[in-house]
């Protein structure tokens, strides 16, 4: 296998699980010497934002800022203080968030996952290089990076999804109302309680999402961990 290309494919792998999770890619760069050139060139505008990524950063970073209080209020959102935000106005900023993190962090864990098992297949049917058992054990591991990286997409149908339709539902609630111009109309009281129920509810379901968020950011963290292992040992 040409030495060049396996690298750059090591670093296609690690660069897309790295960014999936919200790695800070300056930190892997001065851990791989052996790779031909840095996984982000110095310099540029990507290496001067050193927090680069995004699941992790979403839920440390973005969904705190959503959730602030008012400027004057000496609560932090941990205690549950009532964001300054309307819920309309939240709710749609998430939906924003969401609807961009779920086709690119998913095509990230994918290309990565492709990356890594790539190489996996490439050691085990690469005839000279390595022992037969040296070529397995490293093969393993980039499976197990591939593994890890893609679980982003099961977590998400499995435990979050639940919670990912409440919050579009709010977010969308009178998106038909609106076309149809039919704001401000009369509402029965059962349904003024059911939207102010609902309404209630959307912090605390944004804090919920941020927590599943941030263990999903886990898996491709998991994984860069897991390749960068399988390149700097390999």
């Amino acid at each position: 296998t040409d030495s060049c290309s396996f690298k750059l494919v090591q670093a296609v792998g690690i660069i897309g699980s790295a960014f999936a999770s919200g790695t800070i890619v300056q930190y892997i760069n001065q851990m791989a010497p052996s790779l031909p050139t840095p996984l982000i060139p110095h310099g540029t505008d990507t290496d001067k934002n050193k927090n680069t990524g995004g699941i992790l950063s979403i839920s440390f970073l973005t969904v705190p800022a959503l959730l602030l209080p008012a400027r004057n209020s000496k609560l932090s959102t941990s205690t549950g203080a009532t964001p300054a935000s309307t819920i309309s106005h939240l709710t749609h900023q998430w939906l924003h968030v969401y609807d961009k993190g779920k086709f690119i962090f998913p095509s990230l864990a994918a290309g990565s996952a492709l990356a890594y098992t790539f190489l996996a297949c490439t050691l085990r049917h690469s005839p000279g290089g390595r022992s037969p058992s040296g070529a397995g054990k490293f093969a393993q591991l980039y499976f197990a990076a591939a593994a890890a990286t893609f679980a982003i997409v099961p977590y998400t149908l499995v435990f979050m999804l639940s919670t990912n339709a409440r919050l579009e539902a709010r977010a969308t609630r009178d998106d038909k109302v609106e076309r149809e111009g039919k704001e401000g109309m009369a509402m029965s009281a059962e349904e003024e309680a059911r939207r102010a129920r609902e309404d209630r509810e959307v912090p605390g379901l944004i804090r919920k999402w941020a927590f599943l968020n941030t263990i999903r950011g886990l898996f491709p963290l998991l994984g860069a961990a897991i390749g960068m292992a399988a390149t700097l040992c390999g």
